[in-house]
Parts: C-alpha cells; structure tokens; sequence
C-alpha cells in the first residue's frame, strides 16, 4: 500500500510540474505585422519562429511566424526578427541594449542525446537585428566598451575585467541601474558537486 502511495504522489508531482512547465504563461504584449499594424493582447513564446496570440484570456490561440512579424513585446521585453543565416531555425532577438551598437540575446534549442531538450542563451551584438555576430569572450571587452559607450563607469569595470562575458547578466544591470550587483559565490572548494 505504501508503495502504491508514493507511486501516485510522484506520478501527481510530475504531471503537475510537466503541465506547468509546458503549459506556459501568457502574458501582456503586442506585435506588429508585415505591414506595420499593432496588434494588442497576450503573447505566450518561449524559443523557435513562432509565437502564441490571443485577443484575451477566452479567445482562440493564433500561431504567428516569424515570416508574418516584423516585432513583438511582452511586458517589457522588446524582440525583434533576425533576418541573419546565424539565426535560421530561432529568428528571434531580445534587444538588452538598444544603441547604435546594439546588445541582443537569442535563444536557441538543443537536444540532449537522451532525447530531452534545453534552451541556451547567446548574445550578439550590430547595429542591426540582421546583420550580427556572436558575443565571444576574444572580442568582449573592445564589443562592450563600444556597446555601452554612454556609461563610462561600467565601460571602465569592463576594461578592468571587473566585469567579463560570464557575468554578462550584473554587467547589464551595472549598465540600466548604476548599481553594481556583487559577484556570484565563489564555490566552495570542499563541495563534492564541484
């Protein structure tokens, strides 16, 4: 009987936490067409060339391509649609720092070899949605400096290397806040996980 429960409690926990995982949330936000048209209500994407719309909370879903929509917003996320060989299958860009030289972040999806996928984060950087190039750690700091000329205290801490590409996220909080968040742990060299 003991097993029976807890076979069930485990069966309720993972259904429960694949249909919120996949469910997704919509949330508020627009997109504009090909024509330049703005289109008002909830907005669900999380990777690929599609995203999910709906009018409002009771109306039918609407899959909307990339190839239909030249940008969209959810709260206040502005993306935009990369026309670049670099983002064929994900054309999708967040736009972090709009610049003339500008920061923007991708994700893209990948398979494990088990069959399970995940979702990775990559950064690139143009004056353009269409014309970028992948942020790499050889060029970052000439990139940023440039990128985030505005702010000279957080172009100092990048070319201090205060600031670097693994830590890209308190770089750009540095850079919309003026407050420097302070660095991750470091990790504990007696941890066995490391």
């Amino acid at each position: 009987m003991r097993k029976i429960s807890l076979l069930l409690c485990i069966l309720s926990i993972t259904i429960g936490a694949k249909a919120q995982f996949f469910g997704g949330h919509w949330d508020q936000g627009y997109y504009y067409d090909l024509n330049g048209k703005k289109h008002k209500g909830l907005i669900l994407w999380e990777v690929g060339d599609k995203i999910n719309f709906k009018l409002n909370k009771d109306a039918d879903k609407i899959k909307v391509s990339s190839k239909m929509l030249k940008s969209f917003v959810v709260k206040t996320d502005s993306f935009v649609v990369s026309k670049s060989d670099l983002l064929i299958d994900d054309p999708f860009l967040k736009v972090v720092v709009n610049n003339e030289m500008k920061l923007f972040e991708a994700r893209n999806t990948h398979m494990y070899a088990s069959g399970g996928n995940f979702i990775q984060t990559k950064n690139y950087y143009g004056t353009n949605a269409n014309d970028v190039c992948k942020l790499e750690k050889k060029i970052f700091v000439q990139i940023m400096s440039i990128i985030m000329a505005d702010k000279q205290d957080v172009v100092a801490k990048i070319k201090d290397k205060t600031l670097r590409l693994n830590e890209l996220e308190r770089t750009i909080e540095f850079y919309k806040t003026g407050t420097l968040p302070p660095p991750p742990p470091k990790p504990d060299p007696n941890s066995f996980l490391n």
